[in-house]
């Protein structure tokens, strides 16, 4: 589960060396289910570990640089019109 949280990988191309995705991702919905006080074991581990959550991967990168560059060409586009 965290190979996939790190890297952003499918549940479909995990590494062979790992069991089979269904498997793990049957351990992950099951771990992953709130309890009375609205937190999940996976989310207790994952605190009691230090783990500070997935890292950013190069697609996620690129996709953030895209959205801010077409968020600041619609924000100069609309400076201009209001100008006008």
């Amino acid at each position: 589960m965290l190979y996939v949280l790190r890297t952003g990988c499918q549940w479909r191309f995990l590494p062979s060396e790992f069991p089979k995705w269904q498997t793990v991702y049957a351990y992950f919905a099951k771990w992953s289910k709130p309890d009375e006080h609205d937190i999940s074991v996976l989310e207790r581990a994952l605190k009691k570990s230090g783990w500070r959550g997935p890292r950013e991967t190069g697609a996620q990168r690129h996709a953030h640089t895209i959205d801010c560059g077409r968020a600041e060409r619609e924000e100069h586009g609309h400076s201009r019109e209001q100008g006008l």
